[in-house]
């Protein structure tokens, strides 16, 4: 009969070789969908999208709400020449409230640049504003050029 014989060390190895594997799948895994990131205390906490068709969740659109940055009434899918162009986003027929946050897609991700009434200057790129007042109501995507 032949026996085996396996050291410590060998299993010792197998060990940490499979708990480095599970380590860089979950510190590393890239969602295919990417994820939505918001800046808290000044460092980014990324949570993952789960449908990529509807990022935040379902929408209960409201097409009688207006939004606006400065003066340019903003559309869905629309590009307007904003670069470089400070001010905020309102929203017309929003309930006092309502929370809104204005997002800027880097590859699948969207980052939180700025919340509803909040300036920022926007930079060459593709935006999308969503605002929440009891439910999901608005959802609105546009680029700058």
């Amino acid at each position: 009969m032949t026996k085996l014989c396996v050291s410590k060390p060998v299993f010792l190895l197998a060990g940490v070789c499979f708990f480095s594997y599970l380590f860089t799948q979950s510190v590393w895994a890239q969602t295919p969908c990417g994820n939505i990131i918001e800046i808290e205390d000044g460092e980014e906490v990324a949570s993952p999208i789960d449908d990529c068709d509807l990022p935040f969740g379902p929408i209960n659109t409201n097409e009688s709400l207006e939004v606006s940055f400065n003066d340019t009434h903003i559309e869905d899918g629309g590009v307007y020449p904003l670069a470089g162009t400070t001010g905020s986003l309102d929203v017309q027929g929003a309930i006092p409230f309502s929370f809104g946050t204005l997002y800027k897609h880097r590859d699948a991700d969207y980052i939180a640049v700025s919340y509803l009434g909040e300036a920022t200057t926007l930079t060459t790129g593709t935006y999308s504003f969503y605002l929440i007042e009891e439910e999901l109501i608005l959802t609105k995507t546009f680029s700058e050029k």
